[in-house]
């Protein structure tokens, strides 16, 4: 398995284990995926400041929209950045 697939299906079992209200799979899954959800705000609202705020909206919101995650419909990051969208 190459790294990136690792990453990815790494991401997946996080977002499972945050959506039972697991507190260290969610913290392991903001440090796995904060700097490139950031990036990816940051490209898009072109204020850090703005972003900042946006991408802490984000993870509230995919703390408690977890269990939604469908991994048959993508990848964890692609879902982690349409929410933050």
């Amino acid at each position: 398995m190459s790294p990136e697939a690792a990453a990815t299906d790494s991401l997946a079992e996080l977002l499972r284990k945050s959506a039972r209200q697991d507190r260290a799979a969610f913290q392991a899954l903001y440090d796995a995926s904060a700097a490139k959800l950031f990036g990816v705000v940051l490209r898009i609202l072109r204020r850090r400041d703005w972003a900042e705020e946006a991408v802490e909206d984000a993870y509230l919101r995919i703390w408690q929209r977890a269990a939604d995650f469908r991994p048959e419909s993508g990848t964890a990051i692609a879902w982690m950045i349409g929410v933050a969208r």
